[in-house]
């Protein structure tokens, strides 16, 4: 993987600035498979509007939350759980379980833990933009048996597989421009002041 981060076309401006910052190939190599699968396609296949934040920590008084990716790019701010689970359930309670040992188990849901980042970030970013929106997706890094058919989901927060994910980033770039360059710049120097 370093070796194709050395030869990718560099970004320019600020935000190739703060891509070699936030992007630190040695940091790829920590935390779960998932979050490192989900850091290189994010790196690879978006375009070079978006700029990915991995595992940024979040502290506020006595709240701390992580945020396993963090984009900016010209549709909106979305903060990514994820979760490299090959299986998964929500029910219409919103009580979210997982298949094991031949049987369904209770989990911490990751909706709420998505809730929480994405009004720490909400509070950072309105001292930069008032009107800001933070959208929160979990995203699931491996392939399996998902069901969110009658999941109840907060305001604001999706679920996608990872190939959705790209996908669907990539047509809302097409379609919805929130964000100028210049305005993602602002927001990244603003969260780089606030958190390096």
């Amino acid at each position: 993987m370093e070796n194709y981060i050395k030869n990718k076309e560099p970004r320019r401006g600020l935000l190739g600035f703060l891509s070699k910052i936030f992007f630190d190939s040695s940091s790829v190599g920590k935390g779960s498979d998932g979050e490192k699968k989900v850091a290189w396609e994010l790196f690879t296949r978006l375009s070079d509007h978006w700029l990915v934040i991995n595992d940024l920590k979040i502290t506020r008084g006595n709240v701390k939350s992580q945020v396993d990716h963090l984009l900016l790019g010209p549709p909106g701010i979305f903060s990514l759980e994820t979760k490299n689970w090959n299986t998964a359930a929500c029910d219409c309670q919103g009580e979210w379980l997982r298949f094991q040992h031949g049987m369904w188990i209770p989990q911490k849901s990751p909706a709420v833990q998505c809730k929480k980042q994405i009004f720490s970030l909400e509070q950072i970013l309105k001292e930069e933009d008032e009107a800001v929106l933070v959208y929160g997706i979990i995203v699931f890094a491996s392939a399996g048996k998902f069901d969110f058919s009658e999941a109840r989901l907060p305001e604001n927060v999706m679920v996608y597989g990872l190939p959705g994910l790209i996908e669907y980033l990539n047509r809302l770039e097409k379609t919805r421009h929130q964000y100028n360059q210049r305005q993602i710049e602002r927001l990244a120097g603003h969260i780089y002041k606030g958190f390096c």
